[in-house]
């Protein structure tokens, strides 16, 4: 699950426990138990649960932290939800890259009101000593954090074709060929 809460992205991870592999053609060991099959613990951490101390270092194995501030300078934050759709945020994911990983679609507001709105792509990327905390970056399979750039895909032409007049990003694959396109809404 993605938040964003005060000008940073949270990424929430289950507290999952691994189901045993067997080698099976339907088994992975990416798989993990169903909530009611976990033998102790939580299989989600709330964020009110996670240490003060790590959320200044950017998070932990479960949840990672994310600036947009510091990817987007004078930014004042995720733009509220529309007044035709109250109860849907202005925060989208789609794997528009098809790694199997959800990239995400914002429309952000900016403190200079010459800059209106702007909706922008971020490209999910696997985690970095320098870009995650240590036990979300040296697990076997690293955890996500999401770029405003990408050597695949040229977000930043999203964005610019996007214009300032932009109110959402909505990924939906119209021509139907198994990779997403972008709908863009306007004001």
């Amino acid at each position: 699950m993605v938040f964003n809460i005060n000008k940073n992205l949270y990424v929430y991870y289950n507290m999952h426990q691994h189901l045993p592999f067997n080698g099976g053609y339907s088994e992975s060991p990416n798989l993990c138990k169903k909530w009611d099959e976990t033998e102790t613990g939580p299989i989600f951490m709330s964020y009110t649960e996670i240490p003060f101390d790590e959320v200044q270092d950017g998070g932990n194995e479960y949840v990672t932290i994310q600036n947009l501030e510091a990817l987007y300078p004078g930014l004042k934050g995720v733009m509220d939800p529309l007044s035709s759709f109250p109860n849907q945020g202005r925060l989208r994911h789609s794997d528009i890259n098809i790694d199997g990983y959800a990239d995400l679609f914002l429309t952000l507001e900016f403190t200079d009101k010459s800059k209106k709105s702007k909706s922008v792509v971020l490209m999910s990327h696997a985690c970095t000593a320098e870009t995650c905390p240590t036990a979300a970056s040296e697990r076997e399979i690293p955890r996500r954090y999401f770029n405003a750039t990408d050597k695949e895909v040229n977000i930043q032409r999203i964005t610019d074709l996007a214009g300032d007049t932009s109110v959402m990003l909505v990924p939906f694959d119209v021509d139907e060929d198994g990779r997403m396109d972008i709908i863009v809404q306007k004001t």
